[in-house]
């Protein structure tokens, strides 16, 4: 005959669980009403669940900004943030809309040179305003430029030329 061990355990109510940070993960009072919830490594609530069938769940980026949350109702939101963390857009269930990110426009851009081109037609950057839009094109002519030279240092009738340009001429 095989016996076995029980335990048997006498608990005080309200019954609480907390994990090993410190959050409640459970938690019971006498009358059965319980909820669970979970966390993610920053401390943040990302799962909500009570024994009334209500259920929630949130999303965060990197920074611990809500981004998505979505209940058993049936109601979301979504949610951007910029770089500063202040709120660019906002969608919820209800059809609400908030939406103030910054606008793209695409920037045309050419170059003139002290050398045998006079000016070349270059490309475009896409920027939210023209400041973001001359460091992006430069950024992208010093990387052209850098490639051209890389090229003329390789052939033997070029070695020791090369192109240059006035960052103030785009």
């Amino acid at each position: 005959m095989k016996t076995k061990q029980i335990t048997v355990l006498y608990v005080d109510f309200p019954f609480e669980i907390k994990d090993k940070n410190g959050n409640e993960i459970y938690f019971e009072t006498s009358y059965g009403y319980w909820y669970k919830r979970e966390w993610d490594e920053n401390g943040n609530e990302i799962f909500f669940e009570s024994s009334g069938g209500y259920w929630s769940k949130r999303e965060r980026d990197k920074n611990g900004n809500v981004i998505y949350y979505e209940n058993s109702d049936g109601f979301w939101v979504k949610r951007e943030y910029d770089k500063n963390g202040k709120q660019i857009y906002y969608e919820n269930s209800d059809g609400v809309i908030e939406d103030n990110r910054p606008k793209i426009k695409n920037y045309n851009y050419t170059i003139s040179t002290n050398n045998i081109w006079t000016s070349f037609d270059h490309g475009t950057v896409q920027a939210t305003n023209i400041n973001e839009a001359l460091h992006k094109a430069t950024e992208e002519l010093k990387e052209s430029f850098n490639k051209v030279n890389q090229a003329l240092m390789h052939c033997d009738n070029t070695k020791g030329f090369t192109l240059d340009f006035d960052p103030d001429n785009i």
